[in-house]
């Protein structure tokens, strides 16, 4: 920890915080920090990192600058000054990882919450890579800090790979229509019953009805949106009867899927919600299965409309 950096938390009943910053998990996540400590304490503040409940009451006044990676931590006054920086999400896997303690699918799970949340968050400015070129960042009034360089993840495994693939989709700014992201095979749960090469995940359809993959429960804005899976069967699974569940993780909707020929698929399907959701989608296998080999390529979920 840097040398004048209080590891503390958030306590809304000690009072409200005037001056925030929310940034979103990266790979250089230290160097924003340093760079941030540095200038506030310039500027004769004082730099709280916030990542939990536990701060105790000012005393005097408050000269604070309050920043956290979880907006559930913040509790700006009606009149705070909130900077809110998203940055370099397609790296927000690793380090959500080692600020929220979860990994793998639940890593994916947090890492797109924090995200969101922080897109939405209220703020006073908010800085984006991609409609914020300027190295310099004004964080509080005429306090400036130097955006650092992106750092490449070192050796990526797959799932962060494929988190950095579909985290794609909050770089638009907004989450326009047309934002997408690209769900790929590290992303999801498969049959428990069977080892799967993420690389060719072919699943062996015998057995009783139950679900052959899930995931990856991203987080995604009020709006609609559409939902395609392509996958392949062979002439023993394509006598069976499947279904496509998708959308909102607490109400999923269902399309039928049953195909009665071997072949290449793509299923496409379209559902909306009205607050921003954590979304999931589910290939199910509907009956019981002498055999048969189900083939996963990929998914994809594409904004059609923002309410």
């Amino acid at each position: 920890m840097a040398e004048g950096e209080l590891m503390v938390g958030a306590d809304y009943a000690c009072g409200w915080m005037p001056r925030c910053i929310l940034l979103t998990p990266n790979n250089s996540h230290g160097q924003w920090l340093e760079r941030i400590r540095s200038a506030v304490t310039e500027a004769g503040f004082e730099f709280v990192f916030v990542q939990d409940r536990s701060q105790s009451p000012m005393v005097g006044p408050d000269k604070r600058v309050i920043l956290s990676c979880d907006p559930d931590f913040l509790a700006p006054s009606p009149d705070a000054h909130v900077t809110v920086i998203v940055t370099d999400v397609v790296s927000a896997l690793r380090q959500t990882e080692v600020l929220t303690g979860a990994s793998r699918h639940d890593g994916v799970v947090d890492a797109s919450k924090l995200i969101l949340k922080a897109i939405q968050f209220p703020a006073t400015r908010r800085y984006y890579d991609s409609d914020e070129p300027e190295k310099l960042l004004e964080v509080l009034p005429d306090v400036w800090v130097e955006r650092p360089a992106a750092l490449a993840l070192d050796r990526p495994t797959p799932i962060e790979s494929a988190a950095a693939e579909a985290f794609g989709i909050y770089e638009v700014a907004g989450m326009a229509p047309g934002a997408r992201a690209t769900l790929r095979a590290p992303l999801f749960e498969f049959d428990e019953r069977q080892t799967v090469n993420l690389d060719d995940v072919n699943l062996d359809t015998m057995g009783g009805p139950r679900w052959l993959l899930r995931g990856p429960g991203i987080s995604l804005p009020a709006g609609e949106w559409q939902f395609s899976v392509t996958f392949g069967l062979n002439e023993d699974a394509a006598r069976h009867r499947y279904a496509l569940d998708y959308g909102d993780i607490e109400d999923l909707q269902r399309v039928e899927i049953h195909t009665k020929r071997e072949g290449r698929f793509k299923i496409t399907a379209v559902c909306s919600w009205i607050k921003s959701t954590k979304a999931d989608l589910r290939i199910v296998l509907c009956e019981g299965s002498m055999g048969g080999q189900f083939r996963f390529d990929t998914a994809e979920v594409l904004c059609l409309k923002r309410f």
